[in-house]
This record gives structure tokens, sequence and C-alpha cells, in this order.
């Protein structure tokens, strides 16, 4: 088994889940997924198919699912919000950096754990800012979620790849 291997596992997974979050709200009538806000129990989907109501049900369950920080597609809200959604596509990006290049060099080195615990927390410092102030920044949600991702896969590859190499030793 290559050591890329389980990062092209989640990368494929990860894609897969962001290809239905945004696919699923244009495959019902318009408006047909909104008002969720994460507090009703069958999240408003109980007319939807089981894929669409586990993606919405995941969302249900992690996420805050308020409208005005949901992307809207087809007149529906998205089953996560902007936030949660950039972090899935930083982490898709990331790992699609690392799952083509040629040298495993990057995964292994040091420099690359410690870039992804700096750019991990850079959500959480965006939300604290939002918090503080009393603010809505939707532009820095997006970009920090994005960048927090990437430390996300950074981090994660470091580790499958520390540990795939203990493994073959």
């Amino acid at each position: 088994m290559d050591v890329r291997t389980p990062g092209i596992v989640l990368l494929t997974v990860l894609s897969s889940m962001a290809i239905l979050i945004m696919v699923i709200p244009l495959l019902y009538p318009y408006g047909s997924f909104i008002g969720l806000g994460g507090m009703n129990p069958t999240g408003g989907t109980a007319f939807a198919d089981p894929i669409s109501r586990a993606i919405y049900g995941l969302g249900d369950l992690f996420c805050h699912q308020e409208e005005a920080r949901s992307f809207i597609i087809n007149g529906s809200q998205t089953a996560f919000c902007k936030r949660d959604i950039s972090v899935l596509f930083g982490m898709i990006t990331g790992l699609l950096i690392l799952s083509f290049r040629r040298s495993i060099v990057l995964m292994q080195d040091r420099r690359t754990l410690f870039l992804g615990l700096i750019l991990l927390p850079i959500t959480f410092l965006e939300w604290g800012v939002e918090y503080s102030f009393s603010v809505d920044i939707e532009p820095a949600r997006i970009i920090t979620g994005i960048i927090s991702g990437i430390g996300m896969a950074l981090i994660l590859q470091y580790l499958v790849v520390r540990e795939y190499r203990a493994v073959m030793s």
C-alpha cells in the first residue's frame, strides 16, 4: 500500500460528501430545504430520499444550520453552514495538493505538521472576533474556513504518514 493511499481514500470520501452537499438542493423543487436551523428533529427532510436525509441529518447533528449563514442553492439551504463547507473544501484542497506530490518528503517533514498547526486555529480566531465584537464578516468566514481545512489536511496526512512509516519499519 502506498503511503498516500489513506489520504486519497479520505479525499474521495470528502469529495463525495461535498458533491452531495452541493447537488442535493438541485434535485428537489425550489426552496425545499429552508428554515432548518438545526432544531428540527427531522431536519425538515421527511419527504427526501435516504441519502438526502442522511446528509441533512449530519448537518443537523454537527452544524447550527442558520439560514443566514448557509449557502442557498435553488432556494434551499445547504446541509452545512458556509464555514463548515469552507473547511470541507479546504481539506479537499490540502489533500489534493498532498496526494499529487511525487515525493513524500513534504508529508514526513515536521514543518508540515507545524504549518498545519498554525493554519488550523485561524477559523477559531475569526469566530472569536465575530463573537466578541458582534460583527458578521462573511468573506472572512469562508476564507478562514478554507485555510483551516488545509491545515487540518496537513496535520492528518502528516500523522498518517508517520504511523505508516512506523508500521513499515
